[in-house]
């Protein structure tokens, strides 16, 4: 969750919305376990797995939907804090849906074109 916070407290330190990339990450980064568990199966359970990708979480459906609601979620997030209010909703998730879809795009391109190898830790190291 620190590097969560930094990685966003960067982002804002580049735009004139303080705080809100921070919450946004640092929401995302608390999330994260519980959505990695309910996605990967028990029979892996044991096994850590520090970057989740298509490998890693065995095939390409567990991964898209662990990247579309994380990516959901942050963007949903950031969109709500920066408008404060759900006067046009329908603004608010057209703008959710497609940056999300947007995003989600980007991360399946970089996933593709830069593989990288898979360190897999136990539990019990």
């Amino acid at each position: 969750m620190l590097i969560a916070f930094l990685l966003g407290f960067t982002i804002d330190s580049f735009r004139h919305h303080p705080g809100f990339h921070t919450a946004a990450c640092v929401l995302v980064a608390y999330i994260r376990p519980f959505i990695i568990n309910l996605l990967i199966s028990q029979q892996g359970a044991e096994t850590n797995y520090d970057e989740p990708s298509f490998k890693s979480m065995g095939g390409v459906t567990p991964y898209l939907i662990y990247i579309c609601l994380l990516t959901l979620l942050h963007n949903g997030w950031l969109f709500l804090l920066e408008s404060w209010q759900f006067a046009d909703a329908g603004y608010f998730f057209i703008k959710t849906i497609l940056s999300t879809l947007i995003s989600v795009l980007l991360i399946v391109i970089t996933e593709l074109l830069f593989s990288r190898s898979q360190k897999f830790r136990t539990n019990t190291n």
